[in-house]
């Protein structure tokens, strides 16, 4: 999914609705980054054959919520200093 816009013509809402998005993208990234944590210390379980897939996934997932996040930080940056 590729965000390359915002639509920022409400700006209070989208001061108030972005930080909140970037709230949210943190935790996900938290919930998924904790089982990450476990798999580093315990080597074995990356011995799995879907450990890889699994890797794979995080590490995408990881990319795309920090992009979300960065998006909505840089619009929110541009918004603020409008208002």
């Amino acid at each position: 999914v590729k965000h390359s816009s915002i639509d920022v013509s409400r700006s209070d809402d989208f001061v108030s609705v972005s930080p909140g998005r970037i709230v949210w993208a943190r935790q996900l990234y938290q919930r998924i980054h904790e089982p990450m944590e476990i798999f580093q210390v315990n080597k074995t379980i990356l011995q799995y054959p879907d450990a890889k897939r699994l890797i794979k996934n995080y590490n995408d997932l990881s990319k795309v919520l920090l992009s979300y996040e960065m998006l909505y930080h840089r619009a929110w940056l541009r918004q603020v200093e409008v208002v």
